[in-house]
């Protein structure tokens, strides 16, 4: 039962106009907020504005429109009111990108984020969006979170942290380019002394021993870059160099008389000794370079090992870049070099003689998220014909194509016949991944020849030969075991690989599972087994408690035969954070 609250507000809209009413009876009842077509104004453009968003009703006799309702204060007048702490501003600086970046993986994006389009209410945060009409610039929002920031900042205390976010956001220098990128920075952030992690403190000492205590200006300006590139806030820099200064190894001053007469013999000594290993092919090579121990491209997760061509790792320098050009990370003296990315994203590897800077290296990696890299084997069962098995199992969609289109790929494996060849071939294969956003492609080139028993039936001379009465056995085998070969395949990949879609209900703490509308298949029976309670069906629904680390097994049967039973595990949190399902929930909010 729906029912209005006086009079219209936000009455300025000349197709509609909004009330405030409730929905239900009695202690169910839910405060919404209703639109009303106007007389005489454009029906189609009022179902069409609301009819996506809006759940519909009918009040005598009229067609409206309406959906829940949330009281509370915009940002704007929140600010007007109050000095933001440091924990706050973070606080809330946190569920507002958290709920940005929810939108942007799902392809969505806000575009008119301000200070008065953010509510706040019971320490949650919800957007209002004057209509519906997203479209696709993440950089809008990136802009927009910079001047909420900013405003926010206006009543609280400014900072490093906080001026390098706002100048980044706005496209200054090394501006962000995704808004998990500005997530990264202030998840990871480090306040607190004891917070900082104890791979920091090792690189100050070591630094502090290379160069001795106090750090000179060159020696302040690499614990900076180390410090921004860890999240640490710039005043406990000087606290951590504190704290380790009782840790540094003096060094020795002064030369000793024996040693400055012996220096012209050891100069002599050192340049005959350099003199012979470069005759000797010894030493470090005219153009250094470097190896990777594996491919270029990576899961998050992976490390990679780079060796250098040299006989010797002094005064090599391996230096890491991020795509912004940000350096990452540097060692030197090594000639085998270890590397393990935090984030997904192109690194360029660089490696350099420091005794001569113009002997460098160069190389890019590429890191993408779990499960997105495109990984596939082949085989042959006969020379024209290509077996492809599908060796990414956890990607969202998988897609190959054997030179005649594109297709998706839904069973473990697929096999192509080429056709008509007279003469062996050059054929490209390709495979593609798309996972969490993220499109993955591989190539390989293979060799494809005639198939000489299916060549052989075609031969017109095979026809003229004697014993016609033979004719027919010689003609006839091949067809039949190619038909028994056939059939085998068929029988083979008659099932599909069940992909699980895993559905979890935050509020409700229920989780539902099924399998993706590709791979599901009509006829077969689909046992669900989880916390030791089992369910049948196509769609089934488990209660859960806790968050943590669950085993789902999956069991598909077609009458008595088993074709299909595994054990995956899944994660599963009893919060949705400030992020709730964007459809039928009022993710923005239409109060005006």
């Amino acid at each position: 039962m729906l029912r209005f609250d006086g009079q219209p507000i936000g009455d300025s809209n000349t197709i509609y106009q909004t009330f405030k009413g409730q929905f239900g009876v009695g202690a169910d009842a839910k405060d919404v907020i209703i639109k009303v077509l106007r007389n005489g104004a454009d029906r189609k453009a009022f179902d069409t504005r609301f009819a996506s968003a809006y759940q519909s009703a009918e009040v005598n006799g009229q067609k409206v429109y309406y959906r829940n309702f949330i009281e509370g204060e915009t940002l704007e007048a929140f600010l007007k009111k109050n000095s933001l702490t440091d924990g706050k501003t973070m606080e809330l600086s946190n569920k507002l990108l958290s709920f940005l970046n929810f939108l942007h993986t799902e392809k969505q994006f806000h575009n008119r984020l301000s200070a008065d389009h953010i509510l706040l209410k019971n320490n949650q945060i919800y957007l209002v969006s004057e209509d519906n009409s997203l479209s696709n610039n993440p950089e809008k929002d990136i802009s927009a979170f910079g001047n909420v920031l900013e405003a926010m900042l206006k009543k609280g205390k400014k900072n490093a942290f906080y001026r390098d976010i706002v100048k980044k956001c706005t496209g200054e220098g090394q501006y962000f380019r995704t808004i998990s990128d500005v997530l990264y920075r202030f998840k990871n952030r480090v306040t607190k002394l004891s917070a900082v992690p104890e791979s920091f403190d090792n690189f100050v000492l070591n630094e502090l021993n290379e160069h001795d205590y106090p750090p000179d200006k060159a020696t302040q300006e690499r614990l900076d870059e180390e410090a921004y590139r860890m999240v640490i806030d710039n005043h406990l820099v000087d606290k951590v160099v504190e704290r380790n200064k009782t840790k540094v190894v003096p060094k020795k001053k002064g030369i000793p008389r024996w040693a400055v007469l012996l220096a012209p013999l050891a100069l002599l000594l050192v340049f005959g000794t350099r003199f012979m290993s470069c005759s000797n092919s010894g030493g470090t090579p005219r153009d250094i370079r470097f190896t990777a121990a594996h491919d270029s491209k990576q899961e998050l997760g992976s490390a990679f090992s780079f060796m250098s061509n040299t006989e010797d790792g002094r005064s090599l320098q391996w230096t890491v870049h991020d795509y912004s050009g940000r350096k990452i990370i540097q060692e030197k003296n090594k000639r085998k070099f270890t590397f393990q990315p935090e984030k997904p994203g192109k690194y360029f590897v660089t490696l350099e003689n420091t005794k001569n800077p113009e002997r460098m290296f160069k190389d890019t990696i590429q890191v993408i998220f779990p499960g997105g890299k495109a990984q596939f084997k082949t085989s042959r069962p006969s020379p024209n014909t290509i077996v492809l098995y599908n060796d990414s199992p956890f990607a969202d969609s998988v897609f190959y194509d054997f030179g005649d289109g594109l297709e998706r790929m839904v069973d473990d494996s697929v096999v192509h016949v080429y056709e008509e060849l007279s003469v062996p071939v050059e054929k490209d294969i390709q495979f593609a991944v798309y996972s969490n956003g993220q499109v993955d492609i591989q190539t390989r080139q293979i060799t494809v020849r005639p198939d000489k028993r299916g060549a052989a039936k075609d031969n017109p001379i095979a026809e003229n030969k004697p014993k016609p009465k033979k004719k027919p056995e010689t003609t006839k085998e091949p067809k039949e075991k190619a038909k028994k070969k056939t059939s085998v395949k068929k029988t083979e990949k008659k099932y599909k690989r069940p992909i699980v879609r895993v559905e979890p209900n935050y509020e409700k703490g229920q989780v539902s599972f099924r399998p993706s509308t590709a791979s599901y298949e009509r006829g077969l029976k689909y046992n669900w087994y989880f916390q030791g309670s089992q369910k049948t069906g196509r769609r089934v629904i488990f209660n859960y408690e806790n968050s943590g680390e669950y085993n789902l097994r999956v069991k598909v049967t077609d009458g008595d035969r088993v074709v299909h039973d595994n054990v995956q595990k899944i994660t599963l949190t009893s919060s949705s954070s400030p992020i709730k399902d964007i459809k039928g929930t009022g993710l923005f909010k239409d109060n005006k």
